[in-house]
């Protein structure tokens, strides 16, 4: 999670959207990992959720402006030091270079793909992966060969369309 500041008045604003299983809608119910997590916490110090169902872009847009005193699934960067902090992770989150079994050969690192021709990655608009991913950014051969998606859904959906060759994302959600 993090958060912005000052927070934590008698109604918590918390950003969320289809994550599964960390973030999930389900017929109408609000659920999942982090949910369960953070409505636990707060709810325990006396204070109420209200949860707002948002695209992660804008969940990043609202936390910096005040609109919103928490998002969820959020990974560190520089840029985002400057408006927000961070609790305790409470799981570990990985992100992972996932493409069709069969369609695809493993890949020795990220930066590679740009040598293979037409290769293209869908990633969540606004997401951040520290490291490689982070580097690449810079590349502009590397980031021609992103498509930014609003949700991991859409990003799975078009690499099963065959409209991209890879999707980066948390393997846990994918699998679900």
């Amino acid at each position: 999670w993090f958060v912005s500041l000052p927070c934590l008045a008698d109604e918590v604003r918390v950003g969320w959207d289809d994550y599964p299983p960390y973030q999930i809608s389900d017929k109408g119910t609000q659920r999942g990992i982090d949910m369960d997590i953070i409505s636990a916490v707060l709810e325990a110090q006396g204070h109420r959720v209200r949860f707002l169902k948002l695209p992660w872009a804008r969940q990043l847009k609202m936390l910096e402006s005040g609109e919103l005193d928490i998002v969820m699934s959020a990974s560190k960067s520089p840029e985002r030091e400057r408006f927000a902090r961070w609790s305790e992770a409470y799981r570990s989150e990985r992100a992972a270079l996932i493409g069709l079994a069969g369609k695809v050969m493993t890949v020795p690192s990220l930066a590679s793909v740009i040598e293979t021709p037409g290769t293209r990655i869908a990633v969540i608009r606004d997401s951040s992966y520290p490291g490689e991913f982070e580097r690449l950014l810079k590349d502009e051969d590397f980031k021609a060969r992103l498509d930014f998606t609003a949700t991991a859904r859409n990003s799975l959906l078009m690499l099963g369309a065959g409209r991209v060759t890879y999707v980066i994302d948390d393997p846990v959600t994918a699998q679900y």
